[in-house]
């Protein structure tokens, strides 16, 4: 059973009081590597590593409060309130100073963009989809100068002249998306999911996966094998932007313009990308291409294999019951009434998409190995086949207005047992 509101309140307390005690007995001891909460009086200080129990805590709160609808980032919270939880008895004392600090105030604009690795980006101007843009690299200051002047304040942007060198020498683009919301925190923590949607969306797009152990051409926000993100926030009214991470160098980049993201399908990926609201299948599809661009670039193939399989899923499967023969049966025939092809063809699909259930279910269930070029090139099919079924549900107008998989797959069954060849 989790615990409530007041029960963590009470357990928050009760390590503070504990902590000060602490502190009180140990007044003489080194503090010089210490985690420091100068909000609460008095300050708050631990050894290194021991401030966890308070974050446990205070996360257990912020969830508990649901505070991310409120559009506010735990490591804000945690200072807003630490100088006041003496004071809050109950949870309804919390709850009046969350109304009064977050849920009457307005929200502030941000916007956080960060470089993507291996796409070289051919344009004159950036593009704008909904809430997300696009930036070739040479035109990233122009953007940062045009949301400067319609009120966004940027603060520190790079520092670090070298670093800005290195970005001038690699085949990138500019991500970034808008948000409102309480502070930059929650911003960047929202931006971390957005951004790893738009590179596995590439990948989707462009990125292939061959029989060479080490690929030189890849998408992806870090340089390979290292960590961190390199990003930039604009904030609207005040704010802080910063840079941190690593870059890389990439030699083979992927090349897109203009005409490629006007192009029917990839424009209308990225008007779905670039929305908060996003219907069921909407959300569907998004889903289903992040996953399979993360399968593209799986170095396992058995691993790759369940990904693409499960992309399937997440476009087809009405429920969370476990994947039987039946299911899987149902997901290859609703692939192949949506490619509508001829009987051999129809036929073909079905035992493709069966194929790759039964590796999914070799590989899942019984521990099987798949390493070798016709698993490979069975993959591909796999793939290849996936990305048509995505094609014609982005590009064919019967399939535009849409809103759930129940719909799409009430559709698909009188075509199916009804009504002939659509047009």
């Amino acid at each position: 059973m989790s615990d409530s509101v007041d029960d963590i309140l009470k357990k928050i307390k009760g390590h503070i009081k504990e902590q000060i005690k602490e502190q009180s007995l140990n007044q003489n001891n080194d503090l010089e590597q210490t985690a420091f909460f100068g909000s609460h009086n008095p300050p708050l200080y631990y050894c290194c590593g021991k401030e966890k129990v308070l974050l446990d805590l205070y996360n257990k709160l912020y969830n508990c409060c649901k505070l991310k609808n409120e559009k506010v980032s735990l490591p804000v919270f945690l200072y807003d309130s630490l100088s006041e939880i003496d004071s809050f008895s109950s949870q309804r004392d919390l709850n009046l100073f969350l109304e009064k600090k977050y849920k009457k105030m307005g929200y502030k604009e941000y916007i956080v963009l960060t470089p993507i690795y291996g796409i070289s980006f051919k344009s004159e101007v950036y593009k704008e989809f909904g809430n997300i843009y696009l930036i070739p690299k040479g035109k990233v200051d122009d953007f940062i100068s045009q949301y400067k002047n319609r009120g966004f304040h940027l603060v520190d942007l790079i520092a670090d002249e070298e670093s800005v060198s290195l970005i001038d020498e690699e085949n990138i683009f500019f991500f970034a998306k808008k948000y409102n919301c309480h502070d930059d925190g929650f911003a960047q923590m929202e931006f971390r999911d957005d951004l790893n949607d738009c590179v596995n969306v590439f990948r989707y797009l462009i990125h292939n996966k061959d029989s060479s152990p080490i690929s030189t051409r890849y998408i992806d926000f870090i340089k390979n094998s290292q960590k961190g993100i390199t990003f930039i926030t604009i904030a609207k009214m005040g704010g802080i932007s910063s840079f941190s991470g690593l870059l890389n160098q990439n030699k083979e980049p992927y090349y897109i313009n203009d005409s490629y993201l006007e192009g029917k399908k990839v424009k209308r990926i990225m008007e779905i990308l670039g929305k908060d609201n996003r219907s069921d299948l909407e959300k569907r599809l998004i889903d289903s291409l992040v996953l399979c661009g993360k399968s593209i670039d799986e170095y396992y193939l058995d691993i790759s294999f369940i990904e693409l399989a499960t992309s399937f899923e997440i476009l087809f499967k009405k429920d969370d019951r476990l994947v039987t023969q039946s299911i899987a049966s149902s997901i290859a025939e609703a692939a192949a009434m949506i490619l509508y092809n001829d009987y051999d063809n129809t036929i073909e699909i079905i035992g493709k998409v069966k194929e790759l259930y039964s590796k999914r279910s070799s590989v899942a269930h019984y521990g099987g190995k798949i390493s070798d070029e016709t698993d490979l090139s069975t993959y591909n099919k796999c793939l290849a086949i996936f990305r048509e079924v995505i094609n014609e549900l982005l590009t064919n107008d019967c399939y535009k207005d849409y809103k759930k998989l129940s719909d799409l797959i009430e559709y698909l069954d009188r075509e199916k047992y009804g009504r002939g060849k659509r047009e």
